[in-house]
């Protein structure tokens, strides 16, 4: 279980990675609580690369945790599913193109 600053982005990584795993295509939404969220664009990410996550998937302030979605019902639950046993051809990071640059890394 990461722990670290940056424990929303492994998180959010993970149910990425998840959905693909199962589904073999990337999701459109990304279901987390409103603290991952705000802590995801004030500690883990410039504005830029935080503008550059939510170009590629819009994170939606939930009661499910880390519930990544497409438009045609698909999911990937990390809350219960945990981390993918497989790895995607590319990973959620690479397919974003960001990693974390915020404030929170110099003190994480």
């Amino acid at each position: 279980m990461p722990n670290g600053f940056d424990k929303n982005w492994v998180r959010l990584c993970a149910a990425i990675d998840g959905f693909y795993v199962s589904h073999g295509k990337w999701p459109s939404r990304v279901l987390l609580f409103a603290g991952a969220s705000e802590t995801l664009k004030a500690d883990v990410f410039s504005k830029k690369s935080f503008a550059k996550l939510v170009s590629k998937v819009d994170l939606v302030v939930s009661e499910s945790p880390m519930l990544a979605q497409d438009d045609d019902g698909n999911h990937y639950n990390y809350g219960e599913q945990g981390f993918p046993d497989t790895k995607p051809p590319i990973s959620a990071a690479d397919w974003l193109g960001i990693e974390p640059d915020g404030p929170g890394k110099e003190h994480g």
